[in-house]
């Protein structure tokens, strides 16, 4: 496949869809083979036990959605679960190891690699194995933390479409649209000012329930930071689409420029509703580092709206959810 989409139905049940560039054979209605590129499954519980293989790899669904990422060169695999299960084993020996939502692995030569909570990004890189140790100065964060918090806003008529546990994110169809957007707050008082020298945030999706994706194709969303150190002091049970800080109450996106600047942009494919979704960026070092009170606000908009009413709520991990991990920076 060299450009494009290609979606292929077995008659098994499953079905793959092919991202381009990819070289990929089939070989029966259970099994297919990955030569490069990547491939993502859905597979019902008809068609269990079905396989693609890769030079490195045999990925064995057991009922799920789950991605094959395989370098070009060296066949090195990355395999990644947004829902369901999947067992990766070394072809020719009994390695096997098993993933579940949110995980992934990476397999390369004779090592099957371990599972890990995965990080979804737009493209996938392959990860340098010689600096995967963990750093000594790394320190995590999350809204949980004292000091910290986290809130969605909404305007017009979302019915009881509403949550405690996921911050809820939309661009509607329209000025009068059901718009939600979400807003962080994370105690930097551990750190001292301008010693930061690189960050990431993580954000953990979780299915709403709400919409209809068919309505909405691959989704992009914004990350800001608020500037205004007065504004940081915000309440997030009483919190709404009026009082937010730096809110515009237009559409689902708009904020005023003013007070916030822009850190940085990430993708969630169309259809995909779970997972770990990152963004890492200079200009969100640089911003944490800049900030005076030690208490950063970043505010979360969808800049994609439906393309037609009644398209897809995407939902992320709270502070309140019984298990997920809160938004991690």
């Amino acid at each position: 496949l060299v450009r494009w989409l290609a979606t292929i139905h077995f008659d098994s049940g499953a079905e793959v869809i092919l991202e381009a560039p990819a070289r990929f054979s089939l070989v029966d209605s259970m099994n297919c083979t990955l030569v490069s590129g990547t491939a993502v499954a859905e597979v019902p519980p008809s068609a269990d036990g079905f396989t693609i293989t890769t030079p490195n790899a045999r990925v064995i669904d057991h009922g799920t959605r789950f991605a094959v990422n395989v370098h070009p060169e060296s066949g090195a695999t990355q395999t990644q679960v947004f829902d369901g299960r999947v067992e990766v084993e070394l072809p020719g020996s009994d390695k096997r190891i098993e993933l579940k939502e949110g995980q992934r692995s990476f397999s390369e030569g004779t090592q099957l690699g371990e599972a890990s909570e995965s990080q979804e990004e737009a493209t996938w890189s392959i990860p340098d194995l010689s600096s995967s140790k963990r750093e000594d100065n790394l320190l995590t964060l999350t809204t949980a933390d004292t000091g910290g918090a986290d809130a969605y806003v909404f305007t017009g008529d979302p019915n009881d479409h509403v949550s405690e546990t996921l911050l809820l994110l939309k661009n509607g169809l329209g000025p009068n649209a059901p718009h939600r957007k979400a807003w962080l707050r994370f105690n930097l008082e551990e750190i001292a000012q301008r010693t930061i020298s690189s960050a990431r945030l993580d954000l953990r999706f979780a299915p709403t329930g709400w919409g209809l994706a068919s309505n909405l194709g691959d989704a992009e969303f914004s990350l800001y930071g608020l500037t205004e150190d007065s504004l940081d002091e915000w309440n997030g049970s009483e919190l709404d689409w009026t009082n937010a800080p730096a809110n515009l109450i237009a559409d689902g996106r708009s904020l005023n420029a003013m007070m916030v600047v822009h850190l940085g942009q990430f993708v969630v494919p169309r259809g995909i509703q779970s997972g770990v979704f990152s963004i890492q960026s200079e200009r969100l070092a640089d911003f944490l580092n800049a900030d005076r009170n030690r208490q950063a606000t970043l505010i979360l908009v969808r800049d994609t709206p439906e393309s037609l009413g009644g398209g897809l709520v995407h939902g992320i991990a709270s502070s309140r959810h019984p298990s997920l991990q809160p938004p991690s920076l």
